[in-house]
């Protein structure tokens, strides 16, 4: 699957295939970027006349564990699709207190597969990209770490930007599901505004020139 995305000079073309493996796995939060990573995986699984299972984690920080529930009975619903959805991992203390990916679950998880494909919707911030030096720095959101080369897991958006990821929902005419994803380090709606997650957000539908829908709650 090839997509060209975002608008120059802030453009960039995915190219996103599936290897030969007996399954796909998803650590999925609910959030912008693992969603559309998930209608990506199922698109690109359709396009290529394979039917492998997909398995789904929430290997993160409460709350992700509603919010990718939430996602995985929309997008189920959308392509009506049977996604193996294996809920929560309990992550260590460390790992909660830093708000961050607890890694040593995402290895448990590979083990238990010989043949599987485990993707992540990551992205690190502007200033890990090769863009950074075309916006002002106080405009650039930045995380405060970055994800770790991990072998056993493959990030197709980890160099992108959130306005180019944000651009596969419409390239995939699946922007009627924005509004069912979450992207905040808070518990509950509404967002913040102020974490890094909903300005890196917010500043990719604003570099799209689109307006970001509202989160529809049940």
């Amino acid at each position: 699957m090839k997509l060209n995305l975002g608008i120059a000079p802030f453009d960039y073309e995915l190219d996103f295939t599936i290897p030969d493996v007996d399954n796909v796995g998803l650590f999925l939060s609910g959030g912008l970027d693992s969603t559309i990573l998930l209608c990506m995986i199922i698109e690109e699984l359709k396009s290529t006349h394979r039917t492998i299972p997909i398995h789904l984690w929430t290997c993160n920080k409460v709350p992700d564990t509603e919010y990718a529930a939430r996602i995985v009975d929309v997008v189920n619903k959308e392509y009506n699709q049977d996604l193996i959805y294996h809920d929560n991992y309990p992550v260590s203390e460390a790992a909660l207190a830093r708000s961050q990916m607890d890694f040593e679950m995402t290895r448990v998880v590979s083990k238990q597969f010989d043949s599987i494909e485990l993707y992540m919707g990551a992205n690190n911030s502007w200033d890990k990209t090769q863009w950074a030096d075309r916006m002002i720095a106080s405009d650039v959101p930045k995380l405060s770490w970055k994800y770790p080369e991990e072998p056993h897991i493959t990030y197709p958006f980890l160099s992108m930007l959130k306005s180019q990821t944000t651009d596969i929902y419409y390239k995939l005419n699946k922007e009627h599901l924005i509004k069912y994803t979450y992207s905040c380090s808070k518990k509950e709606h509404p967002r913040c505004n102020t974490c890094y997650s909903c300005k890196d957000a917010a500043q990719g539908f604003d570099m799209l020139n689109k307006t970001r829908p509202e989160f529809f709650t049940l």
